[in-house]
């Protein structure tokens, strides 16, 4: 799938998305490390599973919210599955214990353009 085709994808509703949210973190070393874990998790493991399309990781004063997008509900589900990553998205759960959505784009709506004022 190249960009066009990820981006029309997205408009169609077909692209997955994975949001986990890491609400009420006590400390900035805490926010740090969960922010690192992520992002090596990431760059090293998640990226490179079939259907991987990816990943935006947010942060404000004491949250962290990761939503990671995917080609389709089964690449979704067999990088779920998969031991090792179970395995290790059970480590975030020692700082907190994340509220986990799948959700599916439904609208995309666009900037209106300063002609149709």
């Amino acid at each position: 799938m190249n960009t066009t085709e990820k981006i029309v994808a997205t408009v169609r509703g077909d692209i997955i998305s994975l949001i986990n949210m890491f609400p009420d973190i006590q400390s900035q070393e805490e926010m740090k490390q969960i922010n690192n874990e992520i992002e090596d998790f990431t760059l090293n493991v998640a990226r490179y599973f079939p259907g991987f399309v990816s990943a935006n990781l947010f942060k404000s004063e004491n949250s962290v919210t990761n939503i990671v997008q995917w080609e389709s509900e089964e690449a979704l589900h067999t990088f779920l599955s998969d031991p090792k990553v179970k395995e290790h998205l059970g480590k975030f759960t020692r700082y907190v214990k994340p509220a986990v959505k799948i959700c599916r784009l439904y609208k995309v709506i666009p900037a209106a353009s300063n002609h149709n004022r």
